[in-house]
């Protein structure tokens, strides 16, 4: 592939279920001081009024105002299918940082629960939060969330079966899994996982099965969360709280969970 739309690619970034990600060369008439964006193309054609949709759920994510956002440039139809340009990010995701210590991954949990809550102070919930969508600005930890789940714009009324991916079930509340609305409660689960992951490598659903999308859904649901005991106290309770069963026992805000986080760890974050 050499182009999309008036986008020059330059390399495949990665693939999956959903679609491709290509770092490209943006289009003169964006004006951007950066010569490199990522390009990401969704499989499967995307009608008029899913397009129509999709614009308007974009133009609420721009409108959050958080620097712990990534910056979205364009989005369009190549042929009939959707693609999204958006912040290039040359350090890569938290899911591949394996050098990070655990204050740095602390804190670019903490910039993602910011950006959560900007994202849902404008009504959006994010649906998609994982460490490969928590994509890093530097060495230290500093992060922008991204790659907005769409999920539910493109496929209403969809299942889980039918969008989640593999990689992604881990981390998704178990009652969004079993066909719950989606609520700040479900993003702030997710940042938990995500935290917990990062510090431990581990998933608290411990060994996945491989390879079958319905025997991990199921997994996640008939399973209760098992939290590693090799991390301080302060960290595990903020991570237990993110996963109470009950919603209204998890942190209010996903800005308070950032807060929390940054208190514990003795991080100074960016408003």
């Amino acid at each position: 592939m050499k182009r999309i739309a008036d986008y020059q690619t330059l390399e495949l970034l990665g693939a999956g279920s959903q679609g491709e990600v290509w770092l490209a060369v943006p289009p003169a008439r964006l004006g951007l001081s950066s010569d490199r964006v990522a390009v990401k193309l969704m499989n499967g054609a995307t009608t008029d009024h899913e397009f129509q949709l999709v614009l308007g759920e974009l133009k609420v994510y721009a409108s959050a105002p958080s620097s712990h956002l990534v910056a979205l440039y364009d989005a369009g139809r190549w042929g009939e299918r959707l693609f999204i340009a958006q912040e290039y990010f040359p350090i890569g995701a938290l899911a591949e940082a394996r050098q990070l210590d655990a204050r740095a991954a602390s804190r670019a949990i903490a910039d993602a629960a910011r950006g959560a809550h900007a994202l849902h102070e404008v009504g959006i919930v994010h649906r998609h939060i994982k460490p490969a969508n928590i994509l890093l600005t530097d060495a230290d930890g500093g992060a922008k969330l991204g790659d907005l789940g769409l999920a539910h714009v493109v496929s209403p009324g969809q299942t889980v079966t039918g969008t989640a991916t593999l990689g992604s079930v881990e981390f998704m509340e178990p009652g969004v899994v079993r066909g719950e609305r989606a609520a700040r409660a479900s993003d702030i689960w997710s940042l938990g996982v995500s935290w917990h992951q990062a510090l431990t490598g581990q998933s608290p659903y411990g060994q996945l099965p491989e390879g079958n999308l319905l025997a991990v859904l199921k997994h996640v649901i008939n399973s209760s969360p098992q939290l590693s005991q090799d991390m301080p106290p302060e960290r595990l309770e903020i991570i237990r709280r993110c996963l109470a069963p009950d919603r209204a026992d998890r942190y209010p805000t996903a800005l308070a969970l950032a807060e929390e986080i940054e208190r514990v760890e003795g991080l100074v974050t960016a408003r």
